[in-house]
């Protein structure tokens, strides 16, 4: 569906004071502005498009459907704001006992080494904070 398109079928349910508005499987990536203006609705359907609204606030099935000023309030607050990089990731180090993953580990993020590093017992999680082009990174590692 166009934005065109769109915008049409959004001012003739205006017009017609529509309480329900089918807009499932468009492949929509957006939503215009002006489809807040129909605070008349009391049904909304979005899903099957590429808006990045979560199921649980968009609803399985069209007898569960979420509120439609729910709906919107969630996906224009995504669209106002700012943007940030998450520059965080998880390492797992997974091997057998005994070979050096704790060492590896302590040697990446202190820059230290013990010949004696005693055996892991279960598993460790740490938080390594390092940076990357002036940007700041947290790996979260598992050993």
């Amino acid at each position: 569906m166009t934005d065109q398109e769109l915008l049409q079928i959004i001012e003739k349910a205006a017009r017609n004071k529509e309480t329900t508005l089918d807009l499932s499987n468009n492949q929509l990536t957006r939503l215009p502005e002006a489809i807040k203006q129909l605070s008349q609705l009391e049904k909304l359907d979005l899903r099957g498009n590429q808006l990045n609204i979560p199921a649980e606030i968009l609803g399985s099935s069209w007898d569960s459907l979420g509120k439609p000023s729910q709906i919107l309030t969630y996906y224009f607050s995504l669209e106002t704001e700012e943007k940030q990089p998450l520059n965080e990731a998880k390492v797992l180090l997974v091997g057998q006992g005994t070979v050096g993953k704790t060492s590896l580990v302590k040697r990446l993020i202190n820059n230290t080494f013990d010949a004696n590093e005693s055996k892991t017992q279960g598993i460790n999680i740490e938080k390594w904070d390092l940076e990357v082009n002036g940007q700041n990174i947290r790996l979260s590692r598992t050993a």
